[in-house]
């Protein structure tokens, strides 16, 4: 039976039962990570794993990894890329409760008798981890900026004309 995200879910129960949720998710079903992309092809591969943290407190293991698109900023063309991440996310009650959360976890705020949304986080950790300016390890530009040398740049300077010298002639009379 293939696991479905897309519902809600009591983390507090979830915590209680250890319970280990593993399956794949289309790409296409996160609409804010697509208008990210350039194509909303391939799937994201979740490993979700609920277990009671130090004091008891609710705490889950989220995993995903994903090849993703993009358009690469330097050359402009499509080019894929691997997102992985692994995040300890610690279940919070309140909005005071995340300045106590330790550095190694990520604070997730659910409120006692609300439902936590997998598809959000799953999408929040996957936008997270996309780069700032996508671009190939190897891209090879059309023209490459560090070799490209015309010579008007030497011209130039020998061009310019000082606007101080004529008062350095005047200075000398």
């Amino acid at each position: 039976m293939p696991v479905v995200f897309e519902i809600d879910v009591d983390p507090y129960l979830q915590a209680r039962r250890a319970r280990h949720i593993q399956g794949s998710i289309a790409v296409a079903k996160f609409e804010r990570l697509v208008d990210a992309l350039q194509r909303d092809e391939g799937d994201v591969e979740v490993d979700i794993d609920f277990s009671s943290g130090a004091r008891g407190r609710p705490q889950f293991q989220l995993a995903v990894k994903a090849t993703l698109s993009a358009e690469c900023q330097r050359c402009l063309s499509d080019f894929n890329f691997v997102v992985s991440s692994v995040k300890t996310m610690l279940v919070v009650k309140d909005a005071a409760a995340i300045e106590n959360v330790p550095a190694e976890c990520e604070p997730v705020l659910v409120l006692e008798d609300e439902l936590l949304s997998l598809m959000a986080v799953i999408e929040d950790e996957l936008l997270l981890s996309l780069p700032a300016m996508p671009k190939h390890d190897d891209c090879q530009m059309a023209v490459d900026s560090n070799s490209y040398d015309d010579g008007d740049e030497e011209e130039e300077l020998e061009e310019r004309v000082n606007p101080f010298a004529v008062l350095s002639q005047l200075k000398k009379k």
